[in-house]
């Protein structure tokens, strides 16, 4: 499982990623975090960037 989530985020708190990050069961998980990026991920600066990590991590799981 891939969580991404923006520090800047004012609805939920990075927080809440992480201790779902902590809770989950499974070894195939990653948990992105992004400095200057809000609640909504794809519509905000860095959206690029944040695209490609969900690419490449789809990518790399597909090889597992």
């Amino acid at each position: 499982m891939l969580l991404v989530h923006g520090k800047k985020d004012n609805l939920i708190p990075v927080e809440a990623s992480v201790r779902t990050y902590e809770s989950l069961k499974t070894e195939i998980k990653e948990l992105k975090t992004y400095e200057k990026v809000g609640h909504n991920v794809f519509h905000e600066p860095g959206w690029r960037e944040i695209i490609r990590d969900i690419a490449k991590w789809v990518e790399n799981f597909m090889r597992t």
